[in-house]
């Protein structure tokens, strides 16, 4: 399906085009650019007035209780001095920002002019890592390492997520630039990008960034349609998974799940799901415009260690998976809203009075707005859209689909009209700074925004709780439970409405607030970026913030029309550079046996300064020895965490045992990542090169002669003698090492 798209028919070609125009409400909005706002706001006297009395937005180019320290137009390699000025900027639009380490990965809407074939930026973002001061922030600069090249101006590259260890990234694709005027005719390529490029359709890509100067891309996975909208990379069990939003409904919409293999380097389709399960397990999903598969995060789950999938389903609200087999994800949660655009998880609990609460958030995308013609069944639907704040602490403490309360929310500026996106949350990411829990937030026009958490002790409330709100409720068909004890036929389909319209959450607050904590907290800037190179054909606003992603105290924004914004909040420390860490690994065995242990030594061969190390080993086996420690699941793995720092030169120890349940346990078995980190673990960096795939022959030991997969029954009986003689000898050796008696 390699195909340039000027080679698709022309059928094939509306059609795509027109289903996503209806998605995005283009329709309505038209070809969107400059500013069209109007109508009154009544938080023109309120602690967030950024607006004047006609609705405009004012403060652009400011910024409050924040300041911006470093700016990289994307316009060329190198330094923000030398390829990254304003007046030499990327033409073009510009689209998601993660981070990882010393780096930050920049995808691309479109590419034109001296741009051209420009689809993924790598920036060295390690100056402002390594600033301690204020006096050090302000000669930080941005660097462009190195583009990744689109090789077709048809495509948009629309989503980029890192893997862990940071040797990796994985983009989703998009065939839409034309729909927003943006194909780039005449293309310009620059032989000094990457000569590796995607594909010619919508696709889920696999590039190699291990080498920060030349990405390679190594796998794609093609035949989308509309293509791939949002994606994430995570580990569960040992094993690489990337999850991808198809966007639309043309009977293949849904979350789709590909197993990563680092040896083989390629991206296995081993699921789908969507609100009617999993095709893994045989069932066909459903859908439509109403239900657009939008994004997806996954956390190992703060309080079980579970993989989590948080899923914005649109009008099917946040949806949230117990990701722990991800060939049968089960739905456990869901927040009901309209326009379900972006949800994420707190990287951690929040503290309650002793209690530790689990709170994600979510939050809307508004296309367009016009106050005096809202939107039915949404409470603020002449608003520029809500964040709210989500009660999901019973997510795993009851049986079947919890319907997830609100606990605060925040919307910028209400009774506004608009076009084009322009005034909409977008995309966000939650942090913890000195133990509070903060949000920073992509606001389009809004710039880039800081909100702050504080807690109480009330319950998140729900629609069902709200009589005000009648009985319109989401109730999912997959026969895992409902959010209102209702039970919907079979017939229903994947969704359906009960009693009433599609009903959005109450902004009924509790006594959580989510706020600008200061009242004003927000960065705008305006670079003095030329018309013409702005993606006009949404919207040429300034700013217009598509992602903020916090890494280390340093907000790092990527704005559609401008370029790369580095920013501090003026309550936020920035936490200096991460340090050089290189652990070894030294494993006593290649293969066990059952209910075998072998000995594990990881060594920090080098470091700036001491750090904590944590290893992972598969779910079923058990340490029981080492260096003090202690164990606790972790997305489908043990975590071996020790209790002291290591310094350099020094050897952290333990013995890891397999399990003994027969036959059936013959295989690879996967331990590690190793990962450290320097702030008393908090946060973890995996490091990569830290693995090793051991071979565990799952003989049974009440029968030595046992068929093994791969051995011959006298090999078995050698190896089950091997197994009993080593292990006594194992443990004595341990006990003597540890000075104790195991």
């Amino acid at each position: 399906m390699r195909r340039n798209i000027d080679e698709l028919g022309a059928k094939t070609r509306r059609s795509v085009l027109k289903a996503i125009g209806a998605t995005l409400g283009v329709g309505a909005m038209g070809q969107a650019a400059g500013h069209r706002w109007s109508g009154s706001n009544s938080t023109t006297e309120g602690p967030f007035a950024d607006t004047t009395d006609d609705g405009i937005p004012e403060n652009v180019g400011l910024s409050k209780n924040s300041e911006v320290f470093g700016y990289h137009s994307l316009g060329d390699e190198g330094s923000s001095g030398t390829g990254g000025r304003a007046r030499a900027p990327h033409f073009g639009g510009i689209t998601e920002i993660d981070v990882h380490g010393d780096y930050a990965y920049v995808s691309m809407f479109s590419a034109r002019g001296s741009s051209s074939g420009r689809g993924l930026a790598i920036v060295n973002i390690a100056q402002f890592n390594r600033a301690k001061t204020t006096e050090e922030l302000d000669q930080a600069e941005l660097v462009v390492e190195s583009f990744f090249r689109n090789q077709n101006p048809a495509t948009a590259m629309m989503d980029v997520k890192t893997d862990d260890t940071g040797d990796y990234v994985f983009v989703g694709t998009q065939p839409i630039t034309a729909l927003f005027g943006e194909l780039g005719q005449n293309q310009e390529l620059n032989d000094r990008d990457s000569s590796s490029g995607g594909p010619n359709t919508g696709s889920l890509l696999a590039i190699d960034v291990s080498d920060k100067r030349r990405p390679e891309i190594v796998d794609v996975a093609e035949g989308f349609s509309t293509g791939i909208h949002n994606c994430y990379h995570h580990r569960i069990d040992g094993q690489d998974y990337v999850f991808a939003c198809k966007d639309i409904n043309e009977g293949e919409a849904g979350l789709y799940v590909f197993r990563f293999d680092r040896q083989e380097l390629g991206l296995t389709l081993v699921n789908r799901w969507t609100p009617s399960g999993d095709d893994a397990q045989g069932d066909t999903g459903l859908g439509g415009l109403n239900f657009y598969c939008h994004d997806v995060h996954v956390q190992n789950d703060p309080k079980n260690g579970t993989p989590t999938i948080y899923l914005s389903y649109w009008d099917g609200g946040t949806v949230i998976l117990d990701g722990s087999d991800p060939m049968d994800l089960e739905q456990i949660g869901i927040f009901p809203m309209l326009q379900g655009h972006y949800a994420v998880p707190a990287p951690d609990t929040v503290t309650v009075g002793g209690e530790e609460r689990r709170v994600a958030f979510a939050s809307h995308e508004e296309p367009s707005v016009d106050f005096e013609n809202p939107r039915e069944g949404k409470p603020n639907g002449g608003s520029t859209g809500t964040i709210y704040l989500v009660d999901t602490d019973d997510i795993y403490d009851t049986d079947g689909v919890v319907e997830c309360g609100e606990l605060a929310n925040y919307t910028w500026q209400d009774k506004v009209k608009f076009e084009g996106f322009e005034l909409s949350p977008h995309n966000s990411d939650p942090a913890f700074h000195d133990g509070e829990l903060w949000l920073h937030v992509g606001h389009y026009h809004g710039g880039t925004r800081f909100l702050k958490v504080t807690p109480s002790s009330d319950r998140g409330t729900t629609i069902s709780d709200d009589p005000e709100l009648g009985n319109g409720v989401y109730v999912g068909t997959n026969g895992r439970g409902n959010t209102a004890g209702v039970t919907a036929p079979a017939s229903a389909g994947s969704w359906q409405v009960v009693d009433g319209v599609p009903t959005d959450r109450a902004n009924d607050a509790t006594n959580w607030d989510l706020s600008e904590p200061n009242g004003a907290d927000f960065a705008r800037p305006v670079e003095d970026v030329p018309e013409e190179s702005k993606m006009t054909g949404l919207s040429s606003a300034q700013p217009n913030v598509w992602g903020a992603i916090n890494h280390r105290g340093i907000t790092y924004s990527a704005d559609i029309n401008q370029g790369v914004f580095a920013i501090k909040h003026d309550d936020i420390d920035s936490r200096g550079a991460i340090p050089f860490v290189d652990v070894e690994r030294d494993g006593d065995r290649t293969l066990y046996t059952a209910d075998q242990a072998g000995r594990v030594r990881l060594t920090v061969a080098d470091a700036d300064e001491d750090v904590y190390l944590r290893d992972r080993i598969p779910s079923d086996w058990e340490v029981v020895a080492g260096d003090d420690h202690e164990t606790y699941a972790l997305g489908g793995q043990v975590a071996v965490e020790f209790d002291a720092t290591t310094a350099p030169g020094e050897t952290v120890t333990y013995f890891a045992e397999s399990p003994d349940d027969g036959a059936g346990d013959t295989g690879t078995q996967i331990f590690g990542p190793v990962e450290f980190s320097d702030d008393g673990g908090e946060t973890w960096q995996a490091l990569s090169g830290t693995m090793s795939s051991p071979v565990l022959a799952g003989i049974d030991q009440n029968d030595p002669t046992a068929a093994v997969s791969g051995l011959t029954a006298g090999t078995a009986a050698g190896l089950t003698g091997f197994t009993y003689a080593q292990r006594e000898r194992l443990r004595e050796r341990a006990a003597e090492f540890f000075e104790s008696e195991e």
